[in-house]
This record gives structure tokens, C-alpha cells and sequence, in this order.
């Protein structure tokens, strides 16, 4: 019967037919082809987010209820795509580690304080396959190195470059934010401004205009302006000042160095700790 009824079909007609049923055959092959190896691996993003929630258990025994904020902007600082690639989307996502406000213990809502933001940083690459603990974890400088190798990022080729490079070594693997870099010398004193303010003095800028005079006096090497100069090897050397001041102790601010290579290959080494001198 089946075979009466395609003969009465015209042969254009027929071969048009055929020629849909074979098209949606090849769909439905290709569809169950791909849909096996997607149902046995997770996609990249669940992949990425059980990697950030295993990290955040890691760290809670040490550091309290935690989650990895994103910074895209500190991405975008180090990253560039390669020649010929067809994207521009970084292939690793950059953490901070910050305490979270609100947790629940013992089924109910409540606020942990004191809650901030720490200088713990952590790199993932976009599949969740590769891990890098940067500042705040042991073998920040190794690890640091072997996000520049695996992404290839871009080396320095100029003090200029080098310099921005330290700057970005100081937060994110050394633990410096950039409230504590001195860049030049109005900055220096606006920081010790804000130290004496919160030390309950009644007239912080005289303060700070006092302490600034007397470290020029004392220390008249001290200097406040960030420096890179190139080594014969090939590698920059940034020596970045900081400002010294634990606000837990009344005590008297001091400027010190924090000396950072930066390596041919674009890693970053720190030479010693930050200490007083020029």
C-alpha cells in the first residue's frame, strides 16, 4: 500500500521528500552525537562555580564564612588576546576574598561583623581545570609565574611597562592594596592626615606636616616617588614606598621601600621585605 501511494507521488515531489526526511535524519544524529559527552562532563560554568564553592570551604576553617568577589578590572589589566584569536573574553577570572555579611547558623540569618574585603586573591581559569593562589597563600610568586606562562601574558618591553606591572604584583601577589602605596609626596601626607585623625588628634594635617618635615630632616634619602630602572639581565627593578602606620598601636608612621623584579618572562619576585630606607 505504501508503495501504491509513492507511486502516485510525482517524482519532484518525491525527491523533495526524500530529501527532507535525509536532512532531518543527519539532524537527529548529529543532536544525539553531541547530547552524550554534554550529560557526562558539566559545562564550563557549573565547573567554574563548584570550583569557587569548594575554595570558599577551604578557606572557611582559616578565614570565617567567605566568597570570591570577581574582578574583571584587575583581568583586563594583564590579559591581552593573542594574534588570530577570534576572542577577546579572558580566559581566567580574578577573586578577591571577602568576608560575608550574612550566614546561617543554626537555620536562621545572621550578620557576621566585622565583614571586609581581605588581600587574598585567587585566579581560576574559565574552565574551573586550573587553580592559582596568589597573595595571602603560600607560593604566591610561583604561582603568579605560572598563570604568566600557561595565559602568555604580555612581558614587559619598557620601564613603563615593568612599573605597572610591579604595581599590579604589589596587591595582587603580594597582599599591598593601593592604600598603602605612596606614589608622591602630597600622598604621603594625606595618609598621615587620615593616621593621626583616627589617633584622636586634634589638628591631623599640622600633625602630618610635622611628621613630614621630620622625616625629610632624618631620613633625607627617602623616597616617596615610585622608581623602575632596568637590570643588565634584561629584568626591571620598581622599588614602591609604603606607608607604615598599624592603626591597632598609637604609633608614629614611617615610609618603607617594597622592592619588586619583574622578570623577563612578566613574573614577579620580591626581593626583600618592605623595609625604612631610600
Amino acid at each position: 500500500m505504501a508503495k501504491a501511494a509513492l507511486s502516485r507521488i510525482p517524482s519532484q515531489d518525491l525527491q523533495l521528500v526524500v530529501s527532507i526526511l535525509w536532512s532531518g535524519l543527519l539532524l537527529l544524529c548529529t543532536v544525539l552525537l553531541r547530547a552524550e559527552p554534554v550529560a557526562a562532563q558539566p559545562c564550563h560554568p557549573e565547573k567554574l562555580q563548584s570550583k569557587i564553592l569548594q575554595i570558599e570551604r577551604e578557606l572557611e576553617p582559616r578565614l570565617g564564612p567567605v566568597r570570591l568577589h570577581r574582578l574583571e578590572k584587575l583581568e583586563d589589566e594583564v590579559f591581552a588576546p593573542r594574534s588570530g584569536s577570534t576572542s577577546s573574553e579572558s580566559p581566567f577570572s580574578l577573586f578577591q576574598v571577602e568576608q560575608r555579611r550574612f550566614v546561617v547558623k543554626e537555620g536562621e540569618v545572621q550578620q557576621n561583623v566585622p565583614a571586609r574585603t581581605l588581600s587574598n586573591y585567587v585566579v581560576i581559569s574559565q574552565d574551573g581545570e586550573l587553580v592559582y593562589r596568589l597573595a595571602g597563600f603560600p607560593d604566591a610568586e610561583a604561582n603568579f609565574g605560572r598563570l604568566a606562562s600557561d595565559f602568555h601574558l604580555p612581558a614587559p618591553r619598557n620601564p613603563e611597562d615593568a612599573q605597572s606591572r610591579a604595581l599590579y604584583c604589589a596587591r595582587v601577589v603580594f597582599g599591598v592594596e593601593p592604600k598603602e602605596w605612596v606614589l608622591e609626596e602630597k600622598e604621603a601626607l594625606l595618609l598621615a592626615a587620615d593616621h593621626f585623625f583616627h589617633q584622636g588628634d586634634k589638628d591631623p594635617f599640622v600633625e602630618a606636616n610635622h611628621w613630614w618635615r621630620r622625616v625629610r630632616t632624618s631620613e633625607a634619602k627617602t623616597n616617596t616617588a615610585v622608581r623602575t630602572t632596568g637590570n643588565p639581565n634584561g629584568s626591571f627593578l620598581t622599588r614602591l614606598p609604603l606607608f607604615w602606620a598599624p592603626y591597632e598601636t598609637r604609633t608614629t608612621p614611617e615610609i618603607r621601600v617594597l622592592q619588586i623584579q619583574v622578570n623577563r618572562d612578566g613574573s614577579c619576585q620580591q626581593l626583600a621585605s618592605p623595609t625604612r630606607g631610600r
